[in-house]
């Protein structure tokens, strides 16, 4: 998966046109750098275009490996979510465009794009996915950016209730590599099914 730029704009005051750019509108006056289109007035928010979030997608899931890899356990946790949330957002996009989604609950973002519609109905595909899709969502919150390994330890006994076999020292790595895993399951299911239509419209 390799690394891209990512394109952003913003939606107010501007229009997303296609190429990366914001296309200035109601007489709101944008700077742009880049892909960048520059907010004038603070009621102006972000939206990312949905190849952009697909292609951030990628980078982050590998962001997570690499971070499992090096023993960062916790920031895995937090990036491999990350990572979901932005093939979602992606799906959610091309059904949405030109709107932000603001919350960062997995399974209705998911629902609303809606995620599982897009790839094959199989029951091999469907099951893992759904699957991968239930044991991220069970690891991680948004706001685990702001918790250290101690407190991720801690959440993930008390509110995810961890295989009882698995140490308490070595429980961190376990959820870690189960979270990767799953994330780069949904981002591979994500990237074969870009192109496809979901079930009943061809």
């Amino acid at each position: 998966m390799a690394s891209q730029r990512v394109s952003l704009t913003h939606s107010v005051g501007g229009t997303y046109n296609g190429h990366g750019r914001c296309d200035s509108a109601g007489g709101h006056g944008q700077g742009s750098v880049g892909d960048v289109c520059l907010p004038t007035d603070e009621k102006q928010y972000t939206v990312v275009s949905p190849e952009a979030y697909l292609r951030c997608a990628e980078e982050r899931v590998l962001d997570a490996q690499r971070l499992h890899e090096a023993g960062r356990y916790g920031a895995a946790h937090y990036v491999a979510g990350v990572a979901v949330e932005c093939v979602l957002r992606a799906y959610w996009g091309r059904r949405n465009p030109g709107k932000f989604y603001a919350g960062h609950a997995l399974r209705r973002l998911c629902n609303e794009a809606p995620f599982f519609d897009y790839l094959p109905n199989t029951d091999e595909t469907q099951v893992a996915a759904r699957a991968a899709l239930g044991v991220v969502e069970a690891r991680w919150l948004n706001s685990h950016r702001f918790r250290d390994e101690v407190g991720l330890r801690r959440w993930l006994q008390e509110d995810v209730g961890l295989d009882p076999r698995v140490g308490k020292a070595k429980a961190l790595r376990y959820s870690s590599e189960q979270i990767v895993e799953a994330a780069v399951e949904i981002i591979v299911h994500g990237r074969q099914s870009w192109r496809r239509q979901p079930h009943g419209l061809g």
